[in-house]
């Protein structure tokens, strides 16, 4: 199996409409014995440019392992969702993010 990361950028609505959103995605992948390794919810923002006539959206990052074979059809799946404005997959061994110490902090 090969790791992915997906970010997905969602319709705002409700709690539960995102929820519903998020666990058809996790539930596309697992259908395809792919497994969920870390799920990430950055929360509501203005998008740049109005993205399908949205100005607000929800971003969500989904880190997952899925055989090569599947990963054009979970796409398609994804894409054909319309609560899902945008989403992108790539290739991604995923690593647990370090924490930032003061010595890495950008100087202001």
């Amino acid at each position: 199996m090969k790791q992915y990361e997906g970010i997905f950028i969602l319709k705002t609505g409700t709690d539960d409409e995102i929820k519903q959103t998020i666990s058809a995605c996790t539930e596309q992948i697992k259908k395809h014995n792919g497994t969920i390794i870390h799920e990430e919810n950055w929360g509501k923002k203005p998008t740049p440019y109005p993205v399908k006539k949205e100005k607000e959206a929800v971003y969500y990052r989904l880190n997952f392992s899925l055989e090569p074979k599947d990963i054009k059809t979970i796409e398609s799946a994804f894409r054909l969702n319309a609560k899902i404005l945008r989403v992108t997959v790539f290739d991604k061994e995923y690593k647990e993010p370090k924490p930032v110490t003061e010595q890495q902090q950008p100087q202001q």
